[in-house]
């Protein structure tokens, strides 16, 4: 005679352990697809910019992830992904991760430019929203919406250059200095509690 409810002790108890593993190992949900790929909530942190540094990444393989990589310190970023502890899975960790077309890394992505001096006279500046060289603006009227600011310096269309340009901007009122866009945070003390 087999008792049902013996079975179902076991299996319960694997399903507990599996989403305790999967909520107390893993704070932002990675190892759970919540993390891949890091998009905007990346820009903040520098990886690698001109000099081809680490900027915090570390590579893959066993031991070699974090808990936003992947459950118990394993990295689940997948093919081609690096993991960085403060970002988690991203396309890059250093400059020579990127293809010639994008060769700067920055927060984890492969960007066409990261300063001015990257972009050729065609199109000289490189603007920080989008880390693609475009050409030069002389006024904030020849800027778009998304980046209404022009810097005459440096000819860059921004978004801001202080927390002070992103007021009534609602949620997104911290100036991001390496977008130089208005977000919501930067840091984890910009966030509402």
């Amino acid at each position: 005679m087999h008792d049902k409810n013996l079975l179902s002790i076991p299996i319960g108890m694997v399903l507990l352990g599996v989403l305790c593993s999967a909520a107390c190992g893993s704070e932002s949900g990675a190892g759970l697809g919540l993390n891949d790929p890091p998009d905007a909530a990346a820009e903040g942190a520098t990886s690698g910019g001109g000099g081809g540094g680490g900027g915090g990444i570390t590579p893959g393989g066993p031991g070699g992830g974090s808990a936003v990589c992947g459950l118990n310190g394993t990295n689940q970023c997948g093919a081609g992904r690096k993991c960085d502890s403060a970002l988690g899975c991203v396309e890059c960790a250093t400059n020579s991760d990127c293809p010639a077309s994008s060769k700067f890394c920055l927060a984890g992505r492969c960007e066409e430019c990261s300063t001015n001096a990257d972009c050729g006279a065609a199109a000289p500046a490189c603007w920080p929203g989008d880390h693609t060289c475009h050409a030069a603006c002389a006024a904030s009227a020849a800027c778009p919406g998304g980046a209404p600011q022009c810097n005459v310096a440096t000819g860059q269309c921004i978004g801001c250059n202080t927390n002070a340009d992103c007021a009534g901007r609602g949620a997104d009122a911290v100036c991001d200095p390496l977008s130089k866009s208005c977000v919501e945070c930067t840091k984890s003390a910009d966030c509402a509690a």
